[in-house]
């Protein structure tokens, strides 16, 4: 795993999650709770295609989605599920849209819609292979951030 690139999803998975979430998280794995593992969490993914085709894709507390949603959104009350979906796909757009210059500065990119579920999910693309990933914890709960590309030696370019 390239260490420049676990930095690079790191640090935009942070800044995204401070200016649009207004939520602070620190570096690493949070310790397992005592009251046995955390619930599932939601997965985005967005993919892209370009200089290079892959995806990145974020694992959010479910706990901590509607607190994700009412900073991004400005609103207080509990949103509803669908809103709390946008809300993580627009944060992986965001994470995914500062992080693509790092694999390449001058590739062009196009990114496909975030698509959101629950639980923790691979890519798409049954070639892909993760190349990076950074943990983060928000409130003693794991967020973490996988960069995927496809497989190297397959066509870049979507058939």
């Amino acid at each position: 795993m390239s260490e420049s690139l676990q930095l690079a999803i790191s640090g935009a998975t942070q800044s995204a999650l401070e200016t649009t979430a207004f939520l602070f998280s620190e570096p690493g794995t949070p310790e397992e709770s005592p009251d046995g593992p955390a619930p599932e969490p939601f997965t985005a993914t967005v993919t892209f295609d370009g200089a290079h085709r892959g995806a990145l894709s974020i694992e959010f507390p479910a706990r901590l989605l509607p607190v994700l949603t009412a900073n991004v959104l400005g609103e207080e009350g509990t949103p509803d599920e669908s809103m709390q979906r946008d809300a993580l796909g627009e944060l992986a757009n965001i994470v995914c849209g500062n992080v693509l210059p790092a694999i390449d500065a001058h590739g062009r990119y196009s990114l496909g819609p975030p698509a959101v579920a629950l639980g923790t999910l691979p890519p798409a693309d049954p070639d892909a292979v993760r190349v990076a990933r950074a943990d983060l914890q928000i409130e003693g709960e794991r967020v973490s951030t996988a960069l995927w590309l496809h497989a190297p030696g397959t066509p870049a370019g979507i058939s």
